[in-house]
């Protein structure tokens, strides 16, 4: 992620991180100031203001994203300026002390170092601050900024006087990062000041000092006094820091110095001195006899420092030749001889000679010794003219002496020849007549004889070593010297030493021509079938002559005996090796890669590759498998099995060993086979595509360095192993094309091949040029042809390849939007699309493109205008204004300019230009972009709307009925257009549109008041401005406001509580009805006087209501309506209890149950009004005694004053009616009417004849609670109706415990036939606690085992599961591994009801279950793993996408992903369905292996891994083309789960499959599959309006064509739902949705209708019309 922010380097990108820094997820808002660090400038400069604004705790609580936006301002770098420097040196001040502002300092020290001199400048205030640790972290900083914390080096110099010693420290380290250009006189003495103080201290300021170097040479007096110091570290520090000042020490100090040389304890010390004493040059002279010491210093280090300082010190130093010769000689370290060596050429012709005088030593070391010198002094004139005495000496009797002289003669004569030849001829032709003159050999001649007595060595001496050195000796001399010797070579490679026949046939094929008729020799040394040569460095020897010799060998047998040992392996002959390993990717082969291919791609021979399928190996390396040895023998012993193993384990090491070496062997072959020339390089390409993989990569590897013989057939025969399993082929592949591009050979290897037949060719090839990124940028055009291939995975690769050439790819495609070709054009657009904000040079050219001759460029010109970004909104409004050449291109651009919301807000009166232009399309396409640009947009359609005669489109000759028309139509636009744009947008504008409310025109009123209901507390202050008298509103629109203002609730229109009060006043019953209706829902805004005007709307006038208001309320449902009002008030309307009692005491029975629910809901209820109203139970009139029975019931509890008189309506006098309603009253009072023999009269009334009075009857007895009256409950559970049984297993689940010994009585109920009686038994039983719930469970089976095979079981069981999930879920936990039993039943209704149940026991029966995976999994068959994976599904089903998933959530999943590998196919299958059903962040990390059960051959699991990754929705976006792949499944259920997967994975992933989709929607013949792709195509449309445009233009024929002729009414029924959602964009298929309009089916018809109604306003007209036909049809009819 950080790598791509930073490539997209995008203005737009940043400004879109910038706007996201304000959201409310802390997290979110990290990641986002982070994203603009990333982006870096110049893109994130202007955003740095954002950036430090986080630093402000104020504005910025969090910590971690001020520390985010500290770090980000570092990363964007030095340009942020002074103004961020001195911002974050003032947070860092800031920070608290100790751990709780370590993270602000860290962060401030990170980003200030990013910023590094201009940080410098800032940092005074944090070097002067009080706070100790912002001090030492600005230290620190200045430490890390080294010389470019030179600007505050004065601030830093002020801390030097801090008493505490860990200040200092920082202060020294400080100033010793300045270095020697800004360490001045005052830091040097700021530093010395320091040496008086602790080890500590002082060794940090000696160390400082020496790291400014030789301008503080003048401390070096000072620094020298610590070299007697006792302490060793503050000894090294000071010696280390006299070495830095280089020359010009004083005597003084040089000579403590030799002092610490000779004498020092510590070694460290001692190399140290001998290093500072060697750099005094001249002015050490005198002390020249310590390097005698160092020469003979018991310390290797010492002793090779003393020798290097020495020969530095040159010709000074001469008188120590002998010294330093003997310590040569007698040195026992090669390493620190070698040293010596390496410096004695200082010393000049002295050094040569001095070791020259020792190649006659006795000694044959000390002779070996000088050669070897000799061999490293080879380019010093003086060593080469010891050439005669050196070949002298290769006669010498020691062997190792004439090897050393064949080595120092080869080199010292092949070293002058070089330097002679390097001469100008003239030069070179003096010096020859020099050598006449002088008797001396020439260099040319001098190396012939050398290459003489070479050869007479190689072919004659005894020992092996020397012949070796010898042949090693004439390959260094030269083609032109050996030539004459060819025969000796040759026949050296077949000697019996391996190392010399190597030797001789390197040799051999260096000799060019020369060694042509020796060809069969090396061939001979090759190896393989017949060859007597079985080293393999000898063969690979062999094989690098036979390549030195190259394109001469054409015409012989080496190019083709070269290849079939690349193709030969020996690893069938290698002992202890048991099968040849493999490097291959485990879920990479290509057999398992699923057979279905799109149909319109020819399908390949063989087995396919993919692309796709290297996701999830691409990066991974993965090993093969260890190589077996061979079985060992059985034996008995502990020690004989010790040794087996130790003897196997040799072995497998053996064969690794000779494995590696046949492969190193076959690769120098090949690399060998690549050097000649065109032959080579065919027999390579035969290797490719015939060998093995480890062949293939070897072939690879050799063909990607000759780059000089590469066409297209070698190309396309590469680019296939793109996508191999193989690591290493794969990344031959990927060198191979590099290569190709660094040669700039892509147009003559690789695009040719862009037009292969085979679809797969193209995809690698398209991969290739992606691979190649802005060099292939010239085949950018040829590329974005393949935009349109028939192939979808060549589709996305090109994509992916354009999106890769960058800036150098849109210079190229751009010149090709005007082709002549609509198919280029249409290509090109759409790549430059894909460039998305590199293509913003070339804006202007895309927005012509929207009118261009070939339709299907508009859209892909609209969808390439939006990936540039923010860049194209100029060139469209231009456009807009002066380019567009037809209606319909206009069109086209407003929507287009309308896409980028507010970020085109600047052209807002552009497009408030065309509302009500009088042209629909033009005015719809207009309003609809200014919807999306927020204020600014608001701004501009407000301006049309206040004028009150806006200018319009119309023709000249119009009327003024026409023109006022038109205006009113432009100015009704706007105001719905306000609307839409919600209150943060349109507040503003609220009075504008309530403005429009007085006006005539009941259209514009009407959308001025939908426009203010949206705009929350700003539409309800202009709603409530309707309220008022001076408004002159009509009824309708007064009502409509105040139901408006009711409907906002107390949240919006709260404060309009007073206006909406006044309207009580009204003259008109509509708006006193509506006004009181709207108080009744502003609960918390509504006051005392509010309350007031509606008491006294509850009296009724001339309605004998004793001390009635004067002038009451005449309309009923205004009466009730305020009575309403006040019972929602609740307690706050108390003060007017007396009211509603009033109404009580009146003759308005109408209005007693309304008022007497007020008094209860407002806690005045009380027996008196309950007395009142049992007195009217005595009225003749029967609808007056139901009344006062209701609001008896509304009273609630304080009714049971009455109870004698209510209790009395129960006798069979009465109406039926009534008897319920008095039964349904003494229920409502509860457990206080179980007096006197109220339950004995509720018992009567069980014997009625009506069920609904023994229902009744039954309710109230339980009502009562406990009090006797069990038995008559019990009585009634025998009823013939059974809603009054169930009204008694109600009743007795009321009675609690003393119910409990009719629990046999209610358990009979279980089987009643009525479900609904079976479920009040089961809750009457399980009331009854743990026993109830074991006699219901005891109902389930008689023997539980039997469960899981018995499953056709009676209704009886579903009920008690369904009930049982309502018992405790202690209750339930003993029974769960009864429960867990039904998870195996193959019946859905138990299967469920038994993971609710286990549900209830939350995360304790999902642990429960999980445990019985892990733990008991081989004890389950597979119906129970099965029904436990669905168990678990369930019970973790819906877990949420946003919040954190729990530990046993996380453990559920984690067995589900078990289950996902169970041998078991239906398993698997369940597990699939199960990950499912849970979805959300918890299965996140699982997607992955779900989709790998697409590969699966049981089409059940893969059917299921497909709905579930439906399910999962976007985060199935990676696999959209594993699950395309489904579409062509044989099975119409699988390819109907592909369509509904494809259309949930979202536009971005999905759109590439669209065609796929119209082409199952076109001709599959299943109609579930074509409904299912057309329906994808409608969720992939309605993901957002550029998804949307795209389906439309490019499937709107498709869709119209299968809702026309489709034979399956649920097809045309779905096709025109799709055309539908897509909205605007679909408007060409208005005619189609016609003639739908006669379909034969109903919800065809219907669907059509209502996708007609979302086509736009645009085609309102025409819509109209149709409508208008069709009524006509009808009155016809």
């Amino acid at each position: 992620a950080q790598q791509t922010l930073s490539r997209l380097g995008a203005s737009s990108v940043a400004a879109i991180a910038a706007k996201l820094v304000e959201v409310e997820s802390p997290v979110k808002r990290e990641l986002f100031v982070s994203a603009l660090g990333f982006i870096a400038a110049p893109h994130a400069l202007p955003h740095v203001p954002v950036l430090l604004g986080r630093l402000n705790a104020a504005s910025e609580p969090d910590r971690n994203v001020q520390a985010a936006a500290a770090l980000a301002v570092g990363r964007i770098g030095t340009e942020t300026g002074s103004v961020a420097a001195e911002a974050l040196v003032g947070w860092l001040t800031q920070a608290e002390e100790g751990s709780d502002g370590q993270q602000q300092r860290a962060a401030a020290a990170l980003s200030l170092c990013g910023l590094r001199d201009v940080a410098a400048l800032a940092l005074g205030p944090a070097l002067r601050s009080s706070s100790v640790e912002a001090r030492s972290t600005a230290l620190r900083i200045c430490a890390s900024l080294g010389p470019q914390a030179a600007a505050a080096k004065e601030f830093i110099i002020e801390c030097a006087e801090d008493p505490d010693e860990t200040q200092r420290l920082l202060v020294i380290e400080a100033l010793g990062a300045l270095g020697a250009e800004a360490a001045d006189e005052r830091v040097l003495q700021v530093l010395i000041a320091t040496l008086q103080g602790s080890p500590a201290v002082v060794k940090l300021a000696i160390s400082a000092i020496g790291s400014i170097g030789a301008a503080a040479l003048s401390a070096a007096t000072e620094v020298a006094k610590h070299l007697v110091s006792d302490d060793e570290n503050l000894r090294l520090a000071a010696v280390s820091a006299l070495e830095q000042f280089g020359p010009g020490l004083p005597a003084k100090v040089i000579k403590a110095i030799a002092k610490r040389f000779k004498d020092d304890q510590s070694p460290a010390v001692r190399e140290h001195a001998a290093k500072s004493l060697g750099a005094q040059g001249e002015a050490a002279s005198s002390f020249l006899q310590a390097f005698v010491v160092g020469l003979q210093d018991t310390e290797p280090s010492v002793r090779a420092t003393s020798a290097v300082a020495l020969g530095r010190m040159g010709n000074i130093a001469a008188g120590m030749l002998p010294a330093f010769s003997n310590m040569i000689f007698s040195e026992t370290e090669d390493w620190v001889r070698a040293q010596a060596l390496s410096v004695i050429d200082n010393f000049g012709q002295n050094g040569v000679f001095n070791l020259a005088s020792r190649l006659e030593d006795h000694n044959s070391e000390t002779r070996q010794l000088v050669l070897e010198a000799l061999t490293m002094l080879s380019k010093d004139p003086a060593a080469q003219e010891l050439c005669p005495t050196v070949l002298r000496l290769l006669k010498d009797n020691k062997p190792a002496v004439r090897r050393a002289a064949v080595t120092a003669l080869a080199e010292l004569a092949a070293t002058q020849l070089e330097q002679d030849m390097m001469k100008p001829d003239s030069v070179r032709a003096e010096e020859a007549y020099d050598y006449q003159q002088q008797y001396k050999l020439s260099p040319e001649a001098q190396a012939k004889k050398a290459a003489e007595a070479l050869a007479g060595l190689l072919g004659g001496d005894f020992n092996v070593e020397v012949r070796l050195a010898a042949a090693r000796g004439l390959k260094r001399l030269g083609t032109m010297m050996v030539t004459p010797f060819v025969e000796i070579v040759a026949d050296q490679c077949s000697s019996s030493s391996p190392a010399l026949r190597r030797e001789a046939l390197l040799c051999l094929g260096s000799l060019d021509e020369a060694a042509l008729p020796h060809v069969g020799k090396i061939c001979e040394r090759l190896g393989g079938e017949g060859s007597a040569e079985v080293k393999a460095d000898v063969q690979r020897a062999a094989a690098e002559a036979l390549g030195m010799l190259g394109e001469r060998l054409h015409g012989t047998d080496a190019l083709a005996f070269l290849a079939r040992r690349v193709m030969s392996k020996f690893v069938s002959k290698i002992s202890g090796l048991g099968k040849e390993p493999c490097v291959a990717a485990p879920r990479a082969v290509a057999c398992l890669l699923s057979p279905g291919q799109p149909s319109v791609m020819k399908p390949r021979e063989g087995p396919r590759r993919s692309f796709q399928d290297a996701e999830a190996w691409q990066l991974t390396f993965f090993p093969g498998p260890a190589l077996a040895g061979s079985a060992a023998p059985d034996v008995d012993d502990a020690s004989q099995a010790l040794d087996a193993e130790a003897v196997a384990r040799e072995r497998r090491q053996e064969a690794e060993r000779l494995l590696a070496e046949d492969y190193e062997t076959r690769k120098c072959f090949a690399d060998n086979l690549a050097l000649m020339g065109p032959t080579g390089q065919a027999l390579l390409r035969d290797c490719l595509e015939h060998g093995d993989a480890d062949t293939q990569q070897i072939a690879l590897e050799a063909l990607n360095k000759a780059p000089q013989s590469f066409n297209k057939e070698l190309g396309r025969a590469v680019v296939v192993h793109l996508d191999s399993s193989h690591n290493g082929v794969r990344q031959a592949a990927v060198d191979f094309v590099n290569v190709v591009g660094g040669a700039r050979l892509a147009d003559t290897v690789l695009a040719p091949n862009l037009i292969s037949e085979d679809a797969f060719i193209r995809h690698q090839i398209v991969a290739a040029l992606g691979i190649l990124e802005a060099v292939a940028a010239p085949q950018s055009p040829a590329t974005a042809l393949r935009l349109c291939d028939m192939c979808w995975s060549v589709r996305l690769q090109a994509v992916a390849t354009l999106r890769l050439t960058g800036g150098a790819g849109a210079a190229v495609l751009a010149t090709r939007l005007e082709d002549e070709e609509p198919e280029v054009r249409l290509t090109v657009t759409e790549a430059l699309g894909h460039l998305g904000p590199v293509a913003s040079s070339y804006t202007g050219a895309l927005v012509r493109r929207l009118g261009d001759t070939h339709e299907p460029v508009h859209a892909k010109a609209l969808e390439a205008l939006m990936k540039v970004g923010d860049a194209s909104i100029p060139s469209i409004a231009e456009f807009i204004q002066t380019g567009a050449a037809t209606q319909e291109v206009q069109i086209r651009a407003l929507q287009a300019l309308g896409q980028f919301g507010a970020a085109a807000v600047e052209f807002a009166p552009v497009l408030a230009g065309f509302v009500g232009c009088g042209v629909e399309e033009l005015e719809e396409a207009a309003v609809s972009s200014l919807k999306r640009m927020g204020k600014s947009g608001a701004a501009a359609v407000a301006a049309v709307l206040a004028s009150p005669a806006p200018p319009v489109h119309v023709p000249e000759d119009a009327g003024a009925q026409e023109v006022e028309a038109a205006q009113l139509a432009r100015r009704g636009a706007a105001a719905f257009c306000l609307g839409q744009l919600g209150e943060a947008n349109a507040a503003t504008q609220t009075p504008l549109l309530a403005s429009c409310l007085t006006e005539t025109d009941v259209g514009l009123k009407n959308k001025a008041v939908s426009a203010l209901l949206e705009l929350g507390k700003s539409g309800a202050a202009a709603l409530s401005s309707l309220l008022l008298p001076e408004a002159g509103c009509d009824v309708s629109s007064t009502v409509l406001a105040l139901i408006s203002l009711g409907k906002m609730g107390s949240a919006k229109a709260g404060a309009q509580a007073g206006a909406i009060a006044a309207c009580l006043e009204d003259p008109r019953y509509e708006v006193r009805r509506a006004a009181a209706q709207a108080l009744g829902c502003l609960d918390t805004h509504v006051e005392t006087d509010h309350m007031q005007k509606l008491a006294a709307r509850v009296h009724g006038s001339s309605l004998g209501e004793p001390e009635a208001a004067e002038g009451g309320e005449c309309d009923a449902m205004v009466r009730r309506s305020c009575a309403e009002a006040l019972g929602k008030l609740g307690a706050k309307a108390q003060p007017f209890a007396q009211d509603l009692a009033q109404v009580l005491k009146g003759q308005d029975s109408w209005c007693w149950p309304s008022c007497a629910e007020a008094l209860r809901r407002i806690g005045s209820a009380s027996a008196e009004h309950s007395e009142l109203l049992a007195k009217k139970l005595g009225d003749n009139t029967a609808s007056v005694r139901w009344s006062a029975m209701q609001a008896l019931e509304k009273l609630g509890p304080v009714s049971s004053a009455q109870l004698e008189i209510i209790a009395g309506h129960l006798s069979s006098q009465e109406d039926k009616s009534m008897r319920r309603a008095t039964c349904q009253t003494i229920a409502s009072m509860g457990e206080v009417a179980a007096v006197g023999n109220t339950a004995v009269m509720l018992a009567a009334c069980l014997k009625e004849r009506d069920p609904g009075v023994r229902e009744s009857a039954v309710i109230a007895l339980g009502a009562l609670g406990r009090g006797g009256q069990e038995s008559a409950i019990a009585s009634t559970l025998e009823d013939p109706d059974p809603s009054v049984r169930k009204a008694a297993c109600d009743a007795m689940k009321c009675m609690q415990a003393s119910g409990a010994p009719y629990i046999g009585l209610v358990a009979k109920l279980l089987n009643e036939r009525k479900a609904s009686v079976r479920k009040a038994a089961a809750r009457c039983v399980l009331s009854f606690g743990a026993h109830g719930a074991k006699t219901v469970v005891s109902k389930l089976t008689v023997n539980p085992e039997d469960v899981a095979a018995d499953i056709n079981r009676e209704p009886l069981e579903r009920n008690i599961l369904e009930v049982l999930q309502e018992a405790s879920p202690l209750d339930i936990e003993p029974h769960c591994e009864l429960l867990a039993l039904f998870l195996g039943s193959n019946q859905p209704e138990l299967r469920e009801g038994a993971w609710k149940c286990l549900a209830k026991c939350g995360n304790a029966g999902q642990l429960n279950l999980v445990k019985l995976l892990n733990e008991r999994v081989n004890e389950l068959n597979a119906g129970a793993r099965k029904g436990v994976a669905e168990a678990l599904g369930f019970l973790l089903q819906g877990s949420s996408s946003t919040q954190t998933p729990s530990a046993t959530s996380l453990k559920v999943v984690d067995a589900l992903s078990k289950q996902l590998h169970d041998t078991a196919d239906e398993v698997r299958q369940k597990a699939c369905q199960a990950i499912g059903r849970i979805g959300g962040r918890v299965v996140e990390n699982n997607v992955a292996d779900l989709a790998r059960r697409l590969e699966e051959h049981d089409i059940r699991v893969y059917h299921s891994a497909l709905e579930a990754l439906g399910k999962l929705g976007h985060m199935s976006a990676p696999y959209a083309r594993h699950i395309a792949l489904r579409l062509e499944g044989s099975e119409p259920h699988v390819r109907v789960a592909a369509a509904s997967a494809l259309g949930n994975v979202g536009s971005s992933a999905g759109l590439p499959y669209a065609p796929d989709l119209a082409l199952r929607m076109r001709e599959d013949s299943d109609p579930k599959v074509r409904c299912r792709a057309a329906d994808a195509l409608g969720l992939l449309g309605a993901d957002n309006q550029q998804a949307a445009a795209a389906i439309a233009a490019a499937h709107t024929a498709d869709l119209t064509s299968q809702l026309l002729e489709d034979k399956s009414a649920e097809v045309r029924r779905t096709c025109a739902s799709v055309l539908g959602r897509l909205g605007t964009w679909a408007s060409p298929a208005l005619g189609p949705l016609t003639l739908a309009l006669s379909d034969s089916e109903p919800e065809v018809r219907r669907a059509a209708a209502q996708a007609m109604a979302c086509l736009g306003e645009a085609l309102a007209p025409q819509i109209l019309a149709v409508v208008q036909a069709l009524e006509d049809n009808a009155e016809d009819e």
